[in-house]
């Protein structure tokens, strides 16, 4: 099982909370959450020089994919964009085709724009938001079609939900981070059977719900909800005498 968090920010933009960007603090997040593969998404641009720093420093460490965070439709839809690492100089000319489309938060491109700036769909895997706002619209999906074999969801209640219902494509959970000092990391990632990290073979496995769980030893009985506690998707009792946590650890959950 590999585990991996594709939704991942590094740059300031107007779609984004103001936040300081720290590559150490990415490094640390990447190590300690034991990530097999993240993607740089950022809302609407992709900075070439900025990835092969993330790169460099995280070479040894952990697989980065090349993305962008795409607004997408008359709705304005989040859309993930993940490309291969091989296609980077390709990806980052077509990136900038979006970024000068999309200069404010209420900006977006439309369906056939967008296949116009990446006519070659199936060498990118793309991610919309599904049970997740901005939801990308219907008519959008249908366009890209057979393009899409999985969506972002923003809960472990709804990645179960679309896991039951064979008519929902396959979850996936990321973290929708944004790496700064002295922040606490999230626990939220995608496990993915494969032992091939390519972007290739996490394609195969995203079209196959069985091969994409919320954790590497119980598929989706169980998640992590915290650096140290693992709960069960189904009923989770907390017990413990006075003083011994409860309340501490609620809040922490609540957080």
């Amino acid at each position: 099982m590999k585990k991996i968090d594709l939704h991942i920010h590094t740059i300031k933009t107007q779609s984004d909370h103001d936040f300081n960007f720290s590559l150490s603090a990415l490094k640390k997040y990447v190590e300690e959450q034991h990530l097999d593969a993240i993607a740089v998404t950022n809302h609407n641009l992709f900075s070439l020089e900025q990835y092969n720093q993330i790169v460099d420093e995280l070479s040894g460490i952990t697989t980065v994919f090349p993305g962008i965070e795409v607004n997408i439709g008359k709705k304005i839809g989040h859309l993930l964009v993940i490309a291969n690492p091989s296609n980077t100089a390709d990806f980052s000319e077509r990136c900038k085709q979006i970024q000068d489309n999309v200069t404010s938060a209420t900006d977006s491109v439309t369906v056939e724009q967008f296949m116009d700036i990446l006519p070659n769909l199936s060498q990118y895997l793309l991610i919309p938001h599904m049970d997740k706002n901005p939801n990308v619209d219907i008519y959008t999906l249908s366009m890209l079609g057979d393009y899409i074999s999985c969506g972002e969801v923003g809960s472990i209640k709804k990645f179960v939900y679309f896991q039951k219902d064979e008519k929902m494509p396959t979850p996936v959970y990321f973290s929708d981070y944004r790496p700064t000092e002295n922040d606490p990391y999230p626990i939220r990632a995608t496990y993915v059977d494969t032992e091939d990290i390519s972007l290739a073979s996490i394609k195969l496995c995203l079209q196959d719900k069985t091969k994409v769980s919320l954790s590497d030893e119980n598929g989706n009985m169980c998640f992590q909800a915290l650096p140290n506690l693992p709960l069960s998707t189904g009923l989770n009792v907390i017990m413990g005498g006075r003083s011994s946590g409860k309340s501490y650890t609620l809040n922490r959950l609540y957080d």
